[in-house]
């Protein structure tokens, strides 16, 4: 008989070997064993364990370290907390346990890596403590709110929450204790407008402590710091400093996208500004409006078309309904029942017979779905117009960050992508890259792509496994698997549990 230790040691081997050339693979931190529960929450780099009785702290190396609880959740940063006797206490993972478990609740009161303050409850009534257990702030029936730490002494706070935050002004205490007067601190933004009435938005910021108040006609939220805002009848940019970006001085605007354009009306016409005020297109349009960053519609004789951030025109105005992206380098037009497809340069592809896309936003490939209401059928098109999937997926079809799923139902028949599904499978699941890369040559049951990732869980016959790529895969052999947090993920098979962590 194998002695485990050896057992594992060829385990390991044998996943370092299939990885070993991919960009980012699924270590197991903790291998497939009984006796162990996984539980809670994760920070990036641990998790929780129990054996037993005893709770263990595992890091991404598999180090264990024992702690005398009975449960724990990450918090943030390196703060854990942690409960023993179903009361709660605070843990760090370098100063250890910072509060002991005495509170029905406890929770950092701010998000600071320094912290040294939190909040607590119990029976009902709040209170703050700092890090060595003295009281800040005496109990209360209502919490505390609006918590700001200034430098490693200063604690700015209200004693309760409000939604009118306009008149409320920081109280201060010390980590000693003791209620401070006079603070001096730097302006503290609100993050949004209040609305006060239909015609009246307030903006407040704190300073030294005090509320100070701007007053609007109208006001949109802060992007990137920046927020369109309307005195009387004139629009304008403000910071949420407090200071003007652009003062008032166009009849209408609109919210600068992403690439750093707006569009805005002056002396009766529309054109494009930046950031610092200067028209990138001349004020001499009737009609403008954002299609995507960086490109606009235009309106001329009553037909639309798209210009660029430059004034060229991309699109010459006809009769169309509406566009929108599809990839990062096409834009689609909705023409009668049809999809027109044109590269960003204006070039038109070749494609008959569209009638939707995807979106496409994270690559430059997207899908595209030819036919009628009646017979339809998915493929994926490259912006050159060439085919990485010919159009034959007649089922649903769905895009993600990093992948394709194509249903098992193929028009004509039987192949989707190269692989033949011998008859239409509806509700069975075909998996692609974005290059169109058939990732597994089966069909699968389910799976759960998790958002923003570049590997999805599948299931298989009742069974789930991982996969990436066609070379980063772990077979459906798992009665469970769940991501947890921070790309750990456990799994579970029998009675036997582990945690696999993806790494890049």
């Amino acid at each position: 008989m194998s002695k485990p230790g050896f057992t594992i040691f060829l385990f390991f081997c044998f996943l370092s070997g299939i990885f070993a050339q991919s960009k980012g693979n699924f270590q197991w931190v903790l291998p497939l064993q009984s006796n162990v529960q996984v539980f809670g929450s994760t920070s990036p780099g641990e998790f929780p364990i129990r054996e037993g009785k005893q709770v263990f702290l595992v890091n991404a190396s598999g180090e264990r370290k024992a702690l005398p609880y009975d449960s724990m959740a990450f918090e943030q940063g390196k703060f854990w907390r942690v409960w023993k006797n179903d009361l709660q206490g605070m843990y760090h993972l370098e100063k250890g346990e910072i509060v002991a478990p005495l509170f029905d609740y406890i929770q950092s009161a701010t998000t600071a890596e320094n912290n040294w303050a939190y909040l607590i409850q119990n029976y009902g009534m709040y209170a703050v403590i700092n890090d060595r257990n003295l009281l800040l702030l005496p109990y209360q029936k209502a919490a505390y709110a609006r918590f700001t730490l200034l430098r490693d002494t200063i604690l700015g706070y209200l004693k309760h929450d409000v939604y009118n935050f306009v008149n409320a002004d920081l109280l201060f205490v010390s980590r000693q204790g003791a209620n401070l007067k006079n603070v001096s601190i730097p302006a503290t933004p609100a993050a949004e407008f209040q609305r006060i009435s239909a015609n009246q938005y307030v903006f407040s910021s704190l300073k030294n402590g005090k509320t100070r108040r701007d007053t609007f006609a109208a006001a949109e939220k802060f992007v990137d710091n920046v927020a369109l805002v309307r005195r009387d009848t004139l629009w304008g940019y403000f910071r949420s400093d407090g200071t003007w970006l652009l003062p008032p001085r166009y009849q209408a605007a609109t919210v600068f996208d992403t690439m750093g354009y707006a569009v805005v009306k002056s002396r009766g016409k529309y054109g494009v500004i930046k950031k610092d005020g200067t028209f990138q297109v001349p004020a001499q349009w009737a009609f403008l409006k954002p299609a995507f960053p960086g490109f606009f519609e235009y309106k001329e004789n009553g037909k639309i078309g798209i210009i660029d951030q430059q004034g060229k025109t991309i699109i010459p105005a006809g009769n169309f309904s509406g566009f929108k992206t599809a990839g990062l380098q096409c834009i689609t037009a909705k023409s009668a029942d049809s999809l027109l497809i044109f590269r960003l340069d204006g070039t038109p592809l070749d494609i008959k017979g569209v009638v939707d896309c995807t979106a496409g936003a994270y690559q430059n490939n997207f899908g595209v779905c030819i036919g009628n209401r009646y017979s339809r059928k998915w493929g994926v098109l490259q912006p050159d117009g060439q085919w990485s999937i010919e159009p034959t997926a007649g089922g649903r079809f769905q895009e993600r960050k990093y992948f394709y799923i194509a249903e098992a139902v193929p028009n004509p028949c039987c192949l989707i992508g190269g692989f033949n599904t011998g008859v239409s499978q509806p509700g069975k699941q075909l998996l692609f890259d974005t290059s169109g890369k058939l990732l597994l040559d089966q069909t699968v049951d389910d799976f759960f792509v998790v958002p923003g990732k570049p590997y999805l869980l599948y299931k298989k016959d009742g069974k789930w496994g991982l996969i990436a790529s066609a070379d980063v895969h772990i077979q459906a052999s798992f009665d469970e698997a769940k991501v947890v947090g921070a790309d750990w993920i456990f799994v579970r098979k029998a009675d036997q549990w582990g945690v696999l962590k993806w790494s890049k």
